[in-house]
Formats: C-alpha cells, sequence, structure tokens
C-alpha cells in the first residue's frame, strides 16, 4: 500500500473541513481610517462637513461594489467634545425593532443621520457610523453606533457600554447584533469595550455571531496596548473575522484599522504617522461558524521590505507616530532565560494571581542582550 495515501486522505479531510467552515462565498467590506475636518464655524457644521465626505466614502466604495463600510468612533464631531455642544450634534435614532429610514421618515431626526440613511439606500450598502444619540424628550445622551441597511433602515443600534472619559454621555447596557442579506451575522462594539467582557464577549453569546464591526478613537499605549495588535488579538482569540475603524490623529496618539480575519491572518490594515484619511478594501469570507480560539503566539519576520503588507507606507512614516507609555509600577515582571530552548516558568502576583510561562526556541539566544518580560495580570 502506498504509504503516502493517508496522508492524501487527512490533507483532503482538513481541507473539506475548512471549505466547510468558510464556504465559498465572501462579501466585500471597507473599513475607513478617518481624521475629522473640525473648522467649520459651529459644531452643527462640522458634523455636516463631515457627512459629506462620508459620503464620498460611500459613493466611491459603491463603484467597488461594497457591501458593508464601517467608520470610525468620533468620527462626525472630533475627539474633543464639549459637553455643552451634545444639544446641537445629536440626532434621536430610530429604535431598530420599528424598522425605520430616517430618509423615508425624517421627522424627529438630525440632518447628519437623515443623509447617511439616504446615502445607505441611494448606494444599496450597510452602513455603520457613530454618532452622539439623544434618548427621545430627555438630556440623556449615548455614544452609539447606527447601522443601515441596503434601503436606508436602521436593523441596529448600539450604545457603548464601556466608557473612557466620558462623563457626559450615559452607558449603554445591551449587546446588538444584526443578520445580513449575504449571510453573515454581525455583532458590534465600540473602542475601550473590547477590554471588557460585558460587551466584547458577551455580544459572542449569540451563537450566529461569527464577525464583529469595531468602531474605535483608539490611543496607543505601549507596551500593551496597541491598537492594531489588540483589534488583530480580539478576532484571533475569538475565532471571528473583525473589521476595525480608527479615529485618525498620530500626533494624539490615535489610529490604527484593519480587516482581520478569524484565522488570524490581516487581511489589510492601516497604520500611519501621516494626518490622513484612508479607505481599506477587501474580500471577507464568509464563515458558517466561529473558528476555534487561537492564543499562541508565532513569530512574523518583520522587515521593511513587508512593512507595505502591514499597510505602513514607510518605516520613516510610521515613526511619526505618537505613542503614550503605560505606568508599569504595579506590574510583576519574569526575566526569561534565552540560553536555553525550552522555559518554563511562573509568575505570581497579588494574592493567589499566577500565570505559568511555557516557551519553545528553535536555537538558544546566547549572549543576549535582550529579554522577554511577561505581564501576569
Amino acid at each position: 500500500m502506498n504509504s503516502k495515501i493517508p496522508y492524501l486522505i487527512c490533507f483532503l479531510y482538513a481541507n473539506i473541513f475548512i471549505l466547510e467552515i468558510y464556504g465559498q462565498n465572501t462579501y466585500k467590506a471597507a473599513v475607513v481610517e478617518f481624521t475629522p475636518k473640525l473648522t467649520a464655524d459651529t459644531p452643527k457644521n462640522r458634523v455636516l462637513e463631515n457627512v459629506e465626505d462620508y459620503l464620498n466614502y460611500i459613493e466611491d466604495a459603491a463603484d467597488q461594489h461594497v457591501d458593508i463600510i464601517l467608520f470610525p468612533e468620533y468620527g462626525l464631531t472630533g475627539a474633543n467634545i464639549d459637553p455643552r455642544d451634545l444639544s446641537e450634534v445629536s440626532t434621536e435614532v430610530p429604535n431598530p425593532d420599528d424598522s425605520i429610514s430616517p430618509c423615508t421618515n425624517s421627522a424627529n431626526y438630525s440632518k447628519a443621520l437623515i443623509d447617511l440613511s439616504c446615502a445607505a439606500a441611494t448606494n444599496a450598502m450597510y452602513v455603520v457610523i457613530n454618532i452622539f444619540e439623544r434618548v427621545s424628550k430627555s438630556n440623556i445622551f449615548h455614544n452609539t453606533n447606527v447601522i443601515f441597511n441596503r434601503g436606508g433602515t436602521v436593523v441596529a443600534r448600539y450604545r457603548k457600554m464601556n466608557l473612557y472619559n466620558e462623563s457626559y454621555v450615559a452607558p449603554g447596557n445591551v449587546t446588538a447584533t444584526f443578520k445580513t442579506d449575504f449571510g453573515v451575522t454581525f455583532g458590534v462594539i465600540i473602542c475601550n469595550d473590547i477590554l471588557f467582557g460585558n460587551s466584547s464577549l458577551s455580544v459572542l453569546r449569540d451563537e450566529h455571531v461569527t464577525d464583529i464591526l469595531y468602531s474605535a478613537a483608539w490611543a496607543t499605549l505601549l507596551p500593551f496596548f496597541g491598537g492594531a495588535s489588540v483589534q488583530q488579538g480580539y478576532a484571533r482569540a475569538n475565532g471571528v473575522n473583525l473589521l476595525a475603524s480608527g479615529y485618525n490623529n498620530p500626533t494624539s496618539s490615535l489610529g490604527g484599522s484593519g480587516i482581520y480575519l478569524a484565522n488570524g491572518t490581516i487581511a489589510d490594515i492601516h497604520v500611519s504617522g501621516a494626518k490622513l484619511s484612508k479607505m481599506l478594501i477587501t474580500d471577507v469570507p464568509v464563515l458558517s461558524q466561529r473558528l476555534s480560539p487561537d492564543t499562541c503566539q508565532k513569530a512574523v519576520n518583520f522587515t521593511e521590505e513587508k512593512s507595505t503588507h502591514f499597510g505602513i507606507e514607510s518605516m520613516i512614516d510610521i515613526n511619526k507616530f505618537r505613542t503614550l507609555k503605560e505606568d508599569l509600577s504595579d506590574y510583576t515582571f519574569k526575566t526569561l532565560n534565552l540560553n536555553q530552548t525550552a522555559i518554563y516558568e511562573f509568575a505570581c502576583s497579588g494574592e493567589g494571581s499566577c500565570c505559568y510561562i511555557n516557551v519553545t526556541l528553535n536555537k538558544p539566544i546566547a549572549n543576549s542582550n535582550y529579554v522577554y518580560k511577561y505581564d501576569p495580570l
């Protein structure tokens, strides 16, 4: 018997399994890394000026047959909000259960929401935007993502749960999911949510959710909270496709957008030291189910020649991206000896909180002038 036949059978079985999960379909997604314009004479006009830019991106995406487009947190207003302006820049948002299109039922809704609803309908595209929502007949505001379907109807509304220096808005308390006409069920989270089980994990209690929409105005805080690494880590650890749209202002440490596949592949990514907007478009596999979580880190050889694959136009450019530094005074570290190929250590912090570290090297690193440190918190 040919000894290669069992290996061939295994190979075919593995590939059939992969095809069953991924299916043979894809959808076309766009995420926009966006720098808002903030020079208009009033807060309301600033919003409308940025809406015009959104409309241009939606039209450009439609020309490329995009199915869904995602915009970042604070993209319409800018990240520095004067609470006194909330009434001027906010809007009521329809309850998705009511199947309302602001484009055709404009009562109580801002011009910004109406125009974006009409753009979704005109271009037959799912459109995801972040806006300040005002609860009807009240002074309660939310940081809200609104999802329009291809007809401009609001099919989902997610109010950010885990606020970050946002005392002027109220947190939400309900996760949001919706199913598209291309067979994908999305969950929605905003910025700081990604660090908290409620809602970044609670949204996955819906077993049909395979893809996540993530709008952010994320400040990169090294060494643990780089925007792109957190985004890819979430996708890989939860076996989901993640679409991430970031607010761009590299001088304030804000930026990082990408499309990350459930198997850990970076389909497209953009990180820049330049203050500019950029749209990423790529085909995303339609999953029949989430992949098994993968938390095993694999090394990647990163060179300037490969940097364009990661959306970094030049190493000089990325050096202009300002990063913040985490206060490490309360962390416990364990130095690893890289002079051996098999490393097993443990580190404890606080009362009974321990992490076990198991590292295998292809070959020892003799006389190394650097060390790995592991944060067990």
